[in-house]
């Protein structure tokens, strides 16, 4: 089923969201052409330790398919039933992965094998601390070209996650920027709070894909 409604009562839809995102593609792409230096990749700190891995011991590269990754973290969030559940033996178990960091209490991740057009996707595992709780993140990256089409990272698209997390509970709210773009959207359900950064396929038309989906603190 294709969403065409947020689950908010002032009626946020599908419509509004591809041109607010192509609006902040336009706008990231100019400033982007008027510096002389490189825009820089889309990671967040935790997916820039994950990916150098300097606390991981080596696994081996994922070969699931985008689709393939994306039911397996979706079906470790509906598994969940409180955020205490989110162990690295679970994620481990669920997704099919081999998160081994070096040592207890830091941070692990392993990446997949190229998906093509310089895509990969990156799994991380952030344990807990005493001012974060447990959490994982699913991020699609690509280091050839900060713009590329996500056309082979997006064969389950956007739609797909938001929908089953509506069906598995949780409540949606978009996160606006400083201009009104949209830079994510927030799911809630108990203790657990996702956020996904959507991405329109092609810069600026084309399907909602999903550039992370991961755990808040």
């Amino acid at each position: 089923m294709t969403m065409t409604r947020w689950n908010r009562p002032d009626g946020f839809g599908i419509r509004r969201l591809r041109p607010l995102l192509a609006a902040a593609m336009l706008t990231l792409a100019t400033a982007a052409c008027a510096h002389s230096t490189p825009a820089p990749a889309s990671t967040t700190a935790q997916e820039a330790e994950a990916m150098d891995a300097p606390e991981s011991r080596p696994a081996d590269k994922l070969s699931f398919s985008p689709e393939e990754i994306g039911q397996r973290f979706l079906k470790l969030i509906g598994s969940l039933e409180s955020r205490e559940q989110l162990t690295l033996e679970r994620i481990n178990e669920v997704m099919g992965v081999r998160i081994v960091p070096k040592s207890e209490g830091t941070r692990g991740g392993v990446a997949s094998d190229d998906l093509g057009g310089g895509w990969r996707y990156v799994v991380s595992y952030i344990p807990g601390a005493s001012s974060n709780a447990r959490g994982i993140d699913l991020s699609f990256v690509n280091e050839e070209e900060r713009w590329a089409d996500m056309a082979e990272a997006c064969s389950l698209d956007f739609d797909a996650y938001h929908n089953a997390l509506l069906s598995m509970g949780y409540r949606d709210a978009p996160v606006p920027g400083e201009i009104g773009e949209l830079r994510s959207v927030r799911y809630y359900k108990g203790d657990i709070t996702l956020s996904i950064i959507p991405r329109l396929e092609n810069g600026n038309s084309g399907r909602l894909c999903v550039e992370s989906i991961g755990t808040l603190s």
